[in-house]
Parts: C-alpha cells; structure tokens; sequence
C-alpha cells in the first residue's frame, strides 16, 4: 500500500491538483489517426464527396445529330448533320462553383468530425488502461502483505498458536486480492486489444500507472463563448447551413435562361446549306420550385445547427459539473489518505497483539476501498476532462 501513498503524496506536493499539465497520450493517438481504418475509410469517401463536387459544374454532354434522308421519285436524298452545345449564363456557372466549395469544406468537416470521435474513444482507452495499471500496482502492494500475513499465520496455525478462524480469515483476503487483481488484469487486457484495433492492428502499450489532470476552465460561460464554436459536430453543423445557403443562390442562377450553340448543315444533291444554330431553353417549369425546396433545405439546416449549439452546449455544462465534483472528491480522497495513514499503526498494533487478525484484515479492506474509489474517481475526472477536449 505505500507505492500509491507515496505517488499520491508526491502529486499533491507537486502542485495540488489543480495545477498539473494534462496527460500525453500522443504516440498512442497518432498511431491511431496514422493505422486507423475507419479513419481510413472516412478520409476516402471524403475524397469521392469532394471529386463529385466538381462535377456539378461541368458542361453538358454535347449533342450530335445525323439525319439520312430519302426523297421520292429522282430529287435525291438529304443528308443532315448537327452538333450542339448547352452553355449557362457565367452566374450560374460562379454560384455553382462557390456550391461546390462548400459542400468540400462539408466533407472536410464530416472527416474531422469522424476523427475526433475516433480519437476521443482511444484516449478513453487509454484513461481506462491507466486506471487498471494503477489498480494493479496498489494491489501488488497489498497481494505481498498479504502472503506474508497468511505464510506467518500458517506456520502459527500449524504450531497452534492461531485459531482455524484466523487462519482461514488470512486467506480468504489473500484471495480476494488475488481474484481482484486478475479482473483488473483481464479488463487492462481487453482495452489494449480495443486500441491495438483502433491503431489498426498495432501494437500498443501504456505503462502509466498515475494520472495526471489539467486545470478545469474558471468561469465555464466565457469558456463556451471561447470554444464552443470549435467544437466539431457545431462545425459540421454551420458548414452545412452555409453549403445551403449557397444551394439557394445556385438554384437561383438555374431561373436564367441556357442557351445552345451549334453547327447544322443540310447536304442535298444539287445544294448544300450549313451554318450556325443557336437555341434557348427557359425553364418555365421547375425553376421556382428548385428555389422553393433549397430555401426550405437552408431553414432546416438553419434549425439544426441551433439544435446542435443548444444540444453540445447543454452536455458540455453537464460534463463540466460532474468534473468539477470529481475534481473535489479526488482532492478530499487524497487529503485523507494522506492525513490519516493508519498502516503503520496497524502493523504495529498487531504485532503487538493489540487487535486481532480480523479487526487488521478489515482495516485493510476499509483502506483498500477507500483507494479504490480514489481510482475511480480519478479515471471518471480524466474521462471528463477528455469529452472536453474536443478542439485538438
């Protein structure tokens, strides 16, 4: 038990806890965002979304057309031949363009936003990992008082200066120590596997055993103010209400007239006409619907990206309460297992036969449990802090 007395002490001596840098997983989550593949297969389909935007601005198919026809008796037969291209007027070919743009950034954002949920679920990992490192470090202090408890009330039942009680009592905490330790051993296990997956099939490995916190924002309104436009599901949001917004104008600039450009000629036996053909297209007919239907596409992205600052900022105020209780739970934790270490007095006490066996084994326990919920509350603040960490 002194390992994580000792670590615990030297936390709160460095500077208290509100005054420690945050924790570095940096070579796990580069890896991640390097292997990853989902990430892999995110940035690919945002590279076919953005290749499909560039189409929207291309020219029509041009026409060609050939006509053979047979006249009657002996005047011959005519031979047509056309070629014909549809062209918008230059506005709509620049509001089109300025469409495209956004629907890239778009992608660009939908990325982004996959990525930061990837690597957000791998520093969870990586919290969940150190949790466990730090369980099994305590419990490797415990586990070696333990055995050496039980091998000593062995040989003093054995020579029958213990009763079958404190013998047995003996043991069954060595057990429960061993049993907890080879849960925690087996959970470390699996959340490794989790991230060898998110990094793609590469091996992964964190020997942290402490954690280490950054300093909760003071005033959480002015914070907000700050960063919550960063956040990247409100990014995603705002980038597709203006990718709507230039959607209106482009189908605005569709209400212009197209005109068609061409070449035409007429081949009969004796005469032969051939020239340019110009046209019009006037759409008459779907023009002011197409505007309609993308004004009501801009409102309801308009309602979602309020929907969405509403939403992230309610559970960002959420998750910063709960770190700010976490927050003065781990300090009073720490303060009293600092403040009140009865380990000393208790070996003592029962060496010297001032309490039994079972009152010793329980302390223990009590003490145990009271790290054991420090653990906890510490792995809860560090996941905390990680959901707030949405700007990298």
């Amino acid at each position: 038990m002194t390992s994580i007395r000792t670590i615990l002490i030297l936390l709160l001596c460095a500077s208290g806890l509100q005054n420690l840098w945050s924790q570095d997983f940096s070579r796990v989550l580069s890896l991640v965002e390097q292997c990853n593949t989902s990430l892999e297969a995110a940035q690919l389909e945002s590279y076919a979304e953005k290749a499909e935007t560039k189409l929207q601005n291309a020219l029509e198919a041009p026409e060609v057309g050939v006509n053979y026809l047979f006249g009657s008796g002996d005047i011959g037969q005519r031979h047509d031949f056309s070629i014909s291209q549809s062209l918008d007027l230059p506005m709509a070919y620049v509001q089109r363009a300025r469409h495209a743009k956004e629907q890239r950034r778009v992608a660009e954002l939908r990325y982004l936003g996959e990525r930061q949920k990837i690597l957000l679920e791998a520093r969870k990992l990586c919290i969940e990992v150190v949790y466990c490192n730090a369980m099994m470090h305590h419990l490797k202090d415990d586990l070696g008082e333990m055995h050496e408890i039980t091998g000593a009330y062995e040989r003093l039942f054995e020579e029958g200066h213990a009763t079958a009680i404190e013998h047995n009592k003996a043991y069954q905490a060595l057990l429960f120590f061993e049993a907890e330790y080879r849960e925690f051993e087996a959970t470390r296990d699996g959340m490794l596997a989790e991230l060898r997956c998110l990094a793609g099939g590469h091996d992964v490995e964190i020997d942290d055993s402490v954690f280490v916190f950054e300093p909760l924002p003071a005033d959480l309104e002015q914070w907000l103010s700050d960063n919550l436009m960063r956040h990247p599901q409100i990014r995603l949001a705002l980038g597709e209400a203006s990718a709507e917004q230039r959607a209106v104008k482009a189908a605005k600039s569709e209400l212009w007239p197209k005109l068609r450009v061409g070449y035409m000629g007429e081949f009969e036996r004796d005469d032969h006409y051939q020239g340019l053909s110009l046209g019009m297209s006037l759409p008459l007919w779907n023009g002011r619907g197409k505007v309609k239907a993308a004004k009501a596409r801009q409102a309801a992205a308009a309602a979602r990206c309020r929907d969405e600052q509403l939403h992230v900022a309610t559970q960002l105020r959420s998750v910063y309460r709960e770190a700010l209780s976490l927050q003065r739970t781990c300090e009073e934790f720490s303060r009293h297992l600092t403040e009140c270490d009865n380990t000393a007095l208790l070996g003592k006490s029962l060496h010297a036969g001032q309490i039994t066996l079972v009152e010793f084994i329980n302390e223990c326990q009590t003490a145990h449990e009271m790290h054991e919920r420090l653990l906890a509350a510490q792995r809860d603040l560090a996941l905390r802090q990680a959901e707030l960490r949405f700007a990298e």
